[in-house]
């Protein structure tokens, strides 16, 4: 479990994405423009929710601290090209792979945050006529915050 506030947990599993794909654009920012996404491919975005916060001050929350935890529905955007060059392959392959990659390194972490509910999605992109496509990874983020 973490400990840390919204904006140390996010810079955290952006970290994490970016050591697992290194060849991608990783941002906290997913109002951009379709345009943006498709020049920089891989282009992975990830989204919080607000925090919702278990008062637990006068319970052990791990180690010889207490505090609180805060869960954050976490949800990752992941866009890649689709092959449609290659009549053998599914359309969103590409998205998948990476997709795929990052659930493995964020179930790896050593240390870090307790993720709970990781699951991963097709979903088509909305905007625009591009060849691209999109993989939605989504989970529970604890962390423990010490006020």
């Amino acid at each position: 479990m973490s400990t840390g506030r919204f904006n140390e947990t996010k810079h955290d599993i952006k970290t994490a994405i970016r050591t697992a794909i290194p060849e991608g654009r990783v941002t906290g920012n997913w109002r951009v423009d379709i345009h943006e996404i498709v020049r920089n491919l891989p282009y992975i975005s990830v989204r919080f929710s607000p925090e919702i916060i278990w008062d637990v001050y006068d319970r052990n929350v791990g180690g010889e601290v207490s505090g609180s935890i805060s869960d954050y529905h976490m949800s990752v955007h992941v866009f890649h090209s689709n092959c449609y060059c290659e009549p053998t392959c599914e359309k969103g392959k590409y998205a998948q792979d990476v997709g795929m990659r990052i659930i493995d390194h964020l179930l790896t972490m050593p240390v870090g945050w307790d993720i709970d509910d990781l699951r991963m999605r097709e979903s088509e992109p909305s905007r625009g006529t591009h060849r691209i496509s999109r993989v939605i990874i989504e989970g529970t983020i604890h962390i423990k915050r010490i006020d």
